[in-house]
């Protein structure tokens, strides 16, 4: 089984931790991830094209196989999002082949997160925190503000609230269950598989 080779381009520290974990949890074949945390969603808007000029001869002297941009779309439609960070690439050719993937989570990565409880209880019970977690009732992507939402039921767990524990949670997601709560999940999830 060869190795595929993957950019991916994220708003910040925490998304890169979450989405690194779930990038190589769903790849079918060994993965090699060139990571790059924009600090923000501004920046990643202004700055993601430079990423993809470096994705063109990062790997010894040659281009990663495929590049994902995940975005959050916090509150706007997802093809929006999509649609202006297209615009901002019309004149890179390399990148109009479908091997550039725009991947918009709806709303933040910490939607994701919100999808199984059970993922949170585990991380906080190894921690020596509280063992149970109440699920979330609504839809997690119809959550207005998941990422106050997330910090409110880490603090109620006795967990903070740090790109590790974001790790943690993400690696003990339940990928069905992330499949069938967060459709933007099932997004990603493709684009990294797609060949």
């Amino acid at each position: 089984m060869s190795e595929f080779v993957i950019g991916l381009i994220v708003e910040g520290y925490y998304d890169a931790a979450v989405l690194e974990t779930l990038a190589r949890q769903v790849a079918q074949s060994p993965v090699t991830l060139y990571l790059r945390p924009c600090g923000g969603k501004q920046r990643l808007k202004r700055i993601f094209p430079a990423y993809l000029r470096e994705f063109e001869h990062v790997h010894h002297g040659k281009p990663v196989d495929k590049a994902l941009v995940v975005c959050d779309a916090d509150q706007k439609p997802p093809e929006e999002v999509r649609e202006s960070l297209s615009r901002k690439i019309e004149n890179l050719a390399r990148w109009s082949a479908g091997n550039l993937h725009f991947c918009i989570v709806r709303q933040e990565t910490e939607t994701w997160l919100l999808a199984d409880e059970n993922a949170i209880s585990s991380v906080a019970s190894e921690r020596g925190g509280h063992a149970r977690v109440p699920p979330v009732q609504e839809h997690p992507e119809s959550i207005s503000d998941p990422k106050s939402r997330l910090h409110n039921i880490l603090s109620s767990a006795g967990l903070p609230a740090t790109d590790n524990v974001y790790k943690q949670i993400a690696s003990r997601l339940d990928l069905e269950t992330l499949r069938r709560r967060c459709p933007s999940f099932r997004e990603f999830e493709q684009a990294v598989r797609d060949c």
